[in-house]
């Protein structure tokens, strides 16, 4: 039986590069050598990093279309599109370095509806997503996509809080 993984990553930001080299050192995910030197394949598992862009937004005031005309608003989607494309190939080297078999996925929208919905339609078994880690006012008002996503994935989740500083 395939095992589905998800990451769930906020493009090639420090705190994803930790997540998914946490993953595939923790998850049993990828290729080991035996003392033989012969490879040992881990149990059938499909990896998939879904890296979710947030779409550019203007401030909804009702008078921003007198700032910015359909051609500046088109430059700022090409920009936006060529940043999650650069992520993207950063996110396959960094897979392909850590010798991790992994699809790269890239979608539009509020992280948390669009991992929910993913997760779900991908029959995912284990979901993992990063804790940014807000608190207080901020975490109250911003709402947590890590929160959302466990008490709304359907699937197991694993909540990654990062690499603890040397205090």
């Amino acid at each position: 039986m395939t095992r589905r993984i998800v990451l769930a990553v906020d493009g090639d930001t420090p705190q994803a590069v930790q997540l998914i080299e946490w993953a595939a050192e923790n998850l049993n995910i990828r290729p080991k050598k035996a003392s033989g030197g012969d490879e040992i394949t881990p149990p059938e598992v499909h990896v998939t990093i879904l890296y979710v862009t947030l779409p550019p937004q203007l401030p909804d005031w009702g008078f921003h279309a007198l700032f910015t005309g359909d051609k500046l608003w088109e430059e700022i989607l090409v920009e936006n599109q060529k940043r999650a494309e650069l992520a993207a190939v950063n996110l396959r080297e960094l897979a392909a370095r850590l010798e991790l078999a992994a699809g790269i996925k890239t979608r539009p929208g509020d992280a948390r509806d669009v991992v929910a919905k993913y997760v779900k339609a991908d029959k995912t078994d284990l979901l993992v997503v990063g804790s940014r880690g807000l608190s207080g006012a901020a975490g109250m008002l911003m709402g947590s996509v890590s929160s959302y996503l466990v008490a709304n994935a359907g699937c197991s989740v694993v909540v990654y809080r990062g690499a603890k500083a040397d205090a």
